[in-house]
């Protein structure tokens, strides 16, 4: 999985010398563990395997510069300068019939450029493939600047972003949705998102702990936020939108 951002990269390679911090026990488990299991010539072999157990801290700081780095290259805000488009993409909908072109459903697919590539399925090769939904738009006040922003729903992910400038703000993949909510005074959506905290997985861990964090969607529009929080509580709630509510969709595109 692709970092994006300094923070997501950083947060990669912390882990991973977490993990090789935790895995320069192995110095001692190692050999001990040979001894109970196989005696003289099992702690020969554990002192051989501990002591490559002593280069995982280094391995595991040039893992987080690498991570670190990675993402930065990604960033939305200090990555790769991206050539502009002469034109802007088709949404492909999920029912891969050809529609009219829409200038507001593009404009917000085109976010879709500046995400991490879409993750292969369990057991397979290439990326899932990946439709257009729906498309939420969001004003936003900051200070005396009014930016568009929109919550961008795809068969896989909800993106959240800016569209002038085209920014991405984050994403989060469907399955990864845990909880929504949106409260007075109705400024903001709160977004409850999982990952696994992948340093005990590499512990050995059977049991994976998961770690919860807390995305907001910032609106300048009450009603707005209302739409799109009814949206994502469906999809958090792993429910299909019902037709009725789709076709209410339609008129508050951007």
């Amino acid at each position: 999985e692709v970092p994006i951002g300094v923070v997501d990269g950083a947060s990669e390679g912390v882990a991973m010398l977490l993990d090789g911090i935790v895995g320069l026990g192995g110095v001692i488990s190692k050999p001990y563990r040979g001894a109970l299991k196989h005696g003289p010539r099992g702690f020969a072999k554990g002192l051989v395997q501990g002591a490559l157990c002593v280069l995982r801290p280094p391995i595991g700081v040039l893992d987080l510069l690498t991570k670190t780095v990675e993402g930065l290259i990604h960033s939305p805000f200090l990555g790769v300068r991206r050539h502009l488009r002469q034109q802007q993409p088709f949404a492909l909908h999920a029912n891969r019939l050809v529609a009219p072109f829409n200038a507001e459903e593009s404009r917000a697919y085109e976010l879709l450029s500046l995400c991490s590539p879409a993750a292969p399925a369990r057991g397979g090769r290439g990326g899932r493939a990946e439709f257009f939904q729906a498309q939420h738009p969001i004003e936003y006040r900051d200070g005396m600047r009014l930016e568009q922003r929109v919550v961008l729903v795809t068969t896989l992910r909800v993106v959240y972003g800016c569209l002038d400038p085209l920014e991405l703000l984050f994403e989060v993949p469907l399955e990864r949705m845990a909880r929504v909510d949106l409260q007075e005074p109705f400024t903001h959506i709160i977004l409850w998102t999982w990952t696994e905290v992948r340093v005990l997985r590499r512990a050995g861990l059977n049991a994976i702990p998961n770690m919860v964090l807390e995305r907001h969607i910032k609106g300048s529009r009450p009603s707005q936020l209302r739409a799109a929080k009814e949206h994502l509580l469906l999809l958090a709630n792993q429910e299909e939108v019902p037709a009725a509510v789709a076709e209410q969709m339609a008129p508050l595109r951007v």
